[in-house]
């Protein structure tokens, strides 16, 4: 028989051509089984096995199964986290500020802001003498001093006299409206300790605190606008502070009666 495309002779039956590969009508013999190898001599294949993981895989497959399960419990927990962090921050920045305030600079601050409004008893909250011990120490020497029935009605009198003089000044609502420190100065060992001796030692039955506890004293100076309704004045002054444990204390007394007058020339 001969190939209808090429027309190469070809041996009956066949299936194919020889020659160009054409497919004929034939029938085409059975492959041949492919050759295989003695069961004993067959060389061992392992099954395949999956890559080994690296540590950054195990770390995302770890971390991303944290992340599901958090998931899986709800946003809520994941805004709780975040709100308890967001306080803690907001806590500790509240509490820097308080201790900044609490400083020297911010015990003269508070204490001038109350004295120069005459806020009277707030003032002496920050200073070193107790008044109370003031009034039982030296309330009969006033007494007997002044021919006067109470040393008490004595010192509220004048607590309202530099008030009435600074209002004649000024006008009503006095405030302090301009609050600028200009220098602060730590007093030497030796200062400290002369300070002490000179003049804490002689009010010791008056003051808060014992004065040997006082570690530090702390001048500061400052430059202060007072305002009221009808004027305003600006003088300077010059505030000294004892540090005792944590704590600062003004050293001058809304009691000191000399104080009181040279706060009055401040606005002469």
């Amino acid at each position: 028989m001969f190939c209808p495309n090429c027309g190469a002779d070809l041996p009956e039956g066949a299936a194919f051509c020889g020659n160009c590969s054409t497919a004929l009508g034939g029938v085409a013999p059975a492959s041949p089984p492919p050759e295989t190898q003695p069961a004993a001599q067959a060389e061992f294949q392992p099954a395949a096995q999956p890559a080994a993981e690296t540590l950054g895989d195990q770390l995302k497959d770890k971390g991303g199964a944290a992340l599901s399960k958090l998931k899986g419990a709800g946003s809520k927990k994941l805004l709780i986290l975040v709100g308890a962090a967001a306080v803690a921050l907001l806590a500790l920045i509240i509490l820097i500020c308080a201790l900044a305030g609490s400083g020297a600079k911010g015990t003269a601050k508070k204490w001038l802001k109350a004295y120069y409004s005459f806020d009277y008893s707030k003032a002496m909250k920050y200073e070193y003498v107790d008044a109370e011990k003031w009034l039982d120490e030296n309330g009969e020497d006033f007494e007997d001093k002044y021919d006067i029935s109470s040393a008490r009605k004595f010192v509220n009198d004048y607590q309202q006299d530099v008030t009435d003089y600074a209002e004649d000044n000024l006008g009503k609502r006095i405030k302090v409206t301009k609050l600028d420190i200009r220098d602060t100065n730590t007093l030497s060992n030796k200062d400290r300790d002369a300070m002490i001796d000179d003049t804490l030692a002689a009010e010791a039955d008056t003051l808060k605190f014992d004065p040997d506890d006082v570690k530090k004293i702390v001048e500061v100076s400052f430059r202060v606008e007072v305002a009221g309704k009808d004027d305003d004045e600006t003088t300077k002054l010059e505030v000294a502070l004892a540090k005792v444990g944590g704590k600062w204390y003004v050293l001058q007394s809304s009691l000191d009666m000399a104080y009181g007058i040279a706060f009055l020339h401040a606005f002469d």
